[in-house]
């Protein structure tokens, strides 16, 4: 029984325009016998140029952005790591989710399909990117500002009220 399997992380999350984003794969066999003629597409959205790739084992083509790695035979518990390098047009105008899919295939006889697939996430910004992590165009727009004013502008009212009652 042959289970080929990928997973795909894009490093950074967060990146800005101009920025170079490396999208990992790792592909494996979860099963007990080698899984032949293993080969692995990455169609990188067009958000990015790809710039080059790699890979610990086969061989990998890149025709625009698509990203073709003929990994070959994985044997049981093997690891096997390709890299897409790319970077984030310049043109890009944030904020801006981009969603990067990548299939494996195999001529095996593959008893689990559902792990043939993966999926990296990386958000497009604008501005600094902050040590959080956290996304700067989706933070909370501060209630205080408004509150404030709101507070402000009840406390002249009701001090006009009590002096017109007091007159």
């Amino acid at each position: 029984m042959i289970d080929p399997a990928i997973s795909k992380i894009g490093d950074p999350t967060l990146a800005q325009p101009g920025e170079a984003v490396t999208f990992t794969l790792t592909v494996t066999n979860n099963g007990n016998s080698p899984a032949p003629n293993v080969i692995v597409t990455d169609p990188v959205p067009s958000i990015f140029n790809v710039l080059s790739a790699t890979s610990t084992q086969g061989t990998f083509v890149i025709s625009g952005n698509l990203v073709t790695f003929t990994v070959g035979t994985v044997t049981p518990g093997q690891v096997i790591t390709l890299r897409v390098l790319t970077r984030v047009r310049s043109d890009v105008v944030p904020p801006v989710i981009v969603t990067n899919i990548a299939t494996l295939h195999s001529n095996g006889n593959d008893i689990n399909t559902s792990n043939n697939t993966s999926v990296a996430t990386t958000r497009i910004t604008k501005g600094v990117l902050p040590g959080t992590g956290e996304h700067p165009d989706d933070r909370p727009v501060s209630p205080l500002p408004w509150l404030a004013g709101a507070v402000l502008l009840i406390g002249v009212s009701a001090y006009a009220w009590r002096r017109r009652r007091v007159s």
